[in-house]
């Protein structure tokens, strides 16, 4: 699998909106042809994304791996009140874990 550009990246307006490499090589990484508003919004959202992709999926792993921990833990008591408590913890890892492999392109 190839490698994508190296971050971060930024958004230019030159005649139309365009998504540049960051730093003091320009390469154009994409071009968005929209030039209003929503062009620029559009743009500006990529970057975003782009930039946070990396952090947002480590701090999703750890949060798993957390939560599985505290499941465990929880388990180890076994107390009624505790057990309640456990679905919507198992809900969301399930929701995070298949944020991650969208993000990894797993689905």
């Amino acid at each position: 699998m190839n490698k994508h550009t190296p971050r971060p990246w930024r958004a230019m307006v030159y005649p139309s909106v365009i998504i540049i490499q960051q730093g003091h090589t320009l390469k154009t990484i994409a071009h968005i042809s929209i030039r209003d508003e929503e062009g620029k919004a559009n743009a500006k959202f990529i970057v975003k994304a782009c930039n946070s992709h990396d952090e947002l999926l480590e701090v999703f792993k750890k949060a798993v791996d957390e939560l599985n921990e505290y499941i465990g833990e929880w388990q180890a008591v076994q107390s009624t009140y505790c057990l309640s408590h456990i679905i919507p913890l198992k809900n969301i890892i399930a929701e995070l874990e298949q944020a991650i492999e969208k993000a990894e392109g797993k689905q």
